[in-house]
């Protein structure tokens, strides 16, 4: 993690044609897959049951985890195995998947603007974005 990423609040922003949500990472593993009981679950053909976690390590570090996925975990483009999450890192679970979660920490609203990605793929009861009086992030 870089020393000058902001710190707090861990969670996925997902943007999709069903809208923004904010996933929040609030336990010390948070498990992505297709099993109706993951933190985040997707709904695409090539994402496996258990396909990825993020594991919060003692030292402050979210650790993203290929599970031993058939068709790949990636960070900003990159097959990984396993990778240290930095703040505004861009996750896909398959190869095809459009829709790809960006890890945010921090407190303030940071949003990636107009993005918007083509397919209906994540299924969370997420914490619809909302918009305090000041530029903070209310969750």
């Amino acid at each position: 993690m870089s020393a000058s990423a902001p710190r707090g609040h861990p969670r996925l922003e997902i943007d999709d044609p069903l809208g923004r949500r904010v996933a929040l990472i609030d336990k010390p593993v948070f498990q992505l897959g297709r099993r109706t009981e993951s933190d985040v679950r997707s709904v695409e053909g090539d994402v496996s049951r258990e396909h990825a976690k993020i594991t919060l390590r003692e030292d402050g570090a979210y650790i993203l985890s290929d599970r031993g996925s058939r068709s790949g975990t990636f960070v900003n483009s990159e097959r990984v195995t396993e990778h240290p999450l930095e703040h505004r890192d861009r996750i896909r679970l398959g190869r095809s998947a459009s829709t790809e979660p960006v890890f945010l920490l921090g407190d303030a609203t940071d949003s990636q603007g107009t993005h918007s990605s083509g397919i209906v793929g994540f299924k969370q009861p997420c914490h619809p974005r909302r918009r305090a009086r000041s530029s903070t992030m209310s969750i």
